[in-house]
């Protein structure tokens, strides 16, 4: 029989001289269980600790790994300044090598050691560069669009396409826009007429495969919603509509009645010269009373001898319409706000329509007389 201790084995004996037997057991297995609840209780405390300061070392190694980013990035940013302050140093340097360049050659020009063409193509290639720049600017949205211009030498200029733009984004309306000639020049108009929020471009072109190579280009930039071209061949004018002495073909009333009724913007550029002596001379003779008032016309390729008398003989024919803007290779003129000066031709056409009808009468009056 084992030997109890002392205070217990007195705990024993008080219990069977009062009776108290099955209370004492009761109880000893009471604190049997409740040794037992706290021994668990305790290894759960201790899982929760050690589970707590695995979160803080995970904690921790985040907060490092986030100052470790930062410091990379700090170290980027700084080092994306000195690239710019690089950069600006150097665009400086090379400004200032352009001008001195600029400086030699214009000293060279005045003493006739550089052929003026020369320079003048140097000078030409310098506003080509800064007028497509300006309309990147001016057109966010023409990342799709081809450079005007073209290593043809026949499409319109940056410059003159800038001109373009221009005057369609500050029209006080939804501008109607008439081109005679589709290229590059088309698609660009009509994005300016999606920056300026509505408008349409109709271009008029005589051979289709041009046709077809502006409509491509309108529908890879999404503008085909705001440009038209209309196709039709040349053909020769009537008597009664066709200015004074012109003979060669122009485009076809056909294609005329598609354009239209008020213009706001004019731009000539065809047909080509090669098509016969004086080819846009009717432009503006046969369009006149579509234009609305204020409206800009524009015709390209005026450094050319032929374009500059075709200019000579607009403004002779137009009261009130006045050059505005001469570019590279092109003159903007401005329509006066005073609609009834449009009609000036109109009167000069209604005299030679009436002229042919007296001849035709007069002659329909000897044809009678002579069956009489």
């Amino acid at each position: 029989m084992p030997r109890r201790s002392a205070p217990r084995a007195l705990a024993v004996a008080l219990a069977r001289a009062t009776g108290a037997g099955p209370a004492w057991r009761r109880l000893s297995a009471e604190v049997v269980e409740a040794r037992r609840e706290a021994r668990a209780a305790r290894a759960e405390a201790l899982g929760a600790r050690r589970r707590l300061e695995e979160l803080l070392a995970e904690l921790h190694a985040r907060r490092e790994e986030d100052v470790r980013r930062d410091e990379a990035l700090r170290a980027q940013l700084d080092a994306a300044a000195s690239a710019r302050s690089s950069t600006d140093a150097a665009l400086d340097r090379l400004a200032g090598l352009v001008r001195d360049v600029d400086a030699r050659v214009a000293s060279r020009v005045a003493t006739h050691q550089v052929a003026p063409a020369v320079w003048r193509g140097v000078r030409a290639s310098e506003v080509g560069t800064w007028s497509l720049l300006a309309l990147r600017d001016l057109l966010p949205g023409s990342t799709r669009l081809p450079p005007p211009g073209g290593a043809a030498g026949w499409a319109a200029t940056p410059e003159t396409v800038l001109l373009l733009v221009r005057e369609v984004l500050g029209r006080d309306r939804h501008p109607a826009v008439v081109e005679l000639g589709s290229g590059t020049s088309t698609a660009w108009v009509a994005a300016a007429l999606r920056e300026r929020g509505g408008g349409r471009v109709v271009s008029v072109e005589h051979e289709e495969r041009f046709a077809e190579a502006t409509r491509r280009t309108l529908r890879a930039a999404e503008l085909d919603d705001l440009g038209e071209v209309v196709v039709g061949p040349l053909a020769p004018l009537p008597e009664p509509t066709s200015p004074t002495g012109h003979t060669t073909d122009w485009y076809s009333q056909a294609l005329l009645e598609r354009l239209p009724p008020v213009v706001d913007l004019l731009f000539v550029d065809g047909p080509p010269g090669g098509t016969g002596p004086m080819a846009r001379r009717p432009a503006l003779p046969l369009l006149v009373d579509r234009l609305a008032p204020g409206a800009a016309v524009v015709l390209d390729d005026t450094d050319r001898p032929e374009e500059k008398d075709v200019l000579a003989r607009w403004l002779e024919d137009v009261p009130g319409l006045r050059v505005e803007v001469t570019t590279d290779r092109a003159t903007l003129l401005r329509v006066p706000d005073d609609v009834q000066h449009h009609h000036a031709l109109d009167a000069q056409a209604d005299d030679r329509a009436s002229t042919a009808a007296g001849r035709a009468a007069a002659e329909d009056d000897d044809a009678r007389g002579g069956r009489r």
